[in-house]
């Protein structure tokens, strides 16, 4: 799970939680039961913006790799 220490390691970064791969989950329907969260921090928007596309970019190759 490279992705995941790519994404903990970005400058703006500051917690997250992903659930372990195999583990059991509800179906999600709300906000209190997604399944994973990312908490960033900054001086400046557009840096929390840059990194947020950054995550997103990531998380969209993540999900192709488990896609095959």
């Amino acid at each position: 799970m490279r992705v995941l220490e790519w994404i903990n390691a970005l400058p703006t970064v500051y917690a997250m939680s992903i659930p372990a791969a195999g583990k059991w989950m509800p179906m999600t329907n709300d906000v209190t039961t997604s399944l994973g969260w990312i908490i960033q921090g900054a001086d400046s928007w557009d840096a929390i913006e840059a990194v947020y596309r950054t995550i997103r970019e990531l998380e969209s190759e993540w999900n192709d790799l488990q896609a095959d």
